[in-house]
């Protein structure tokens, strides 16, 4: 295993860490030209126990945001 694999596998095993990575990569997807949809504020609290994956009710309001999201770019 090389330096950099290891080191994610350390930053997985660190969810603190990991939030703080995953809130850059966010802000860094953000800031791209692609348009863009942050699914954060509607899937609060819609997380299944692991805090990772998302609850049946979460992954319909990530689809309902997508519909939204798409319609105002036509």
């Amino acid at each position: 295993m090389n330096a950099d694999m290891t080191e994610r596998l350390v930053r997985f095993q660190q969810p603190e860490k990991t939030l703080t990575y995953l809130g850059g990569l966010a802000e860094f997807l953000r800031a791209q030209r692609e348009p863009t949809l942050d699914t954060r504020a509607v899937t609060s609290g819609l997380h299944l126990d692991d805090g990772l994956h998302l609850t049946l009710a979460g992954q319909r309001a990530i689809a309902v945001a997508l519909v939204h999201a798409l319609a105002e770019l036509s």
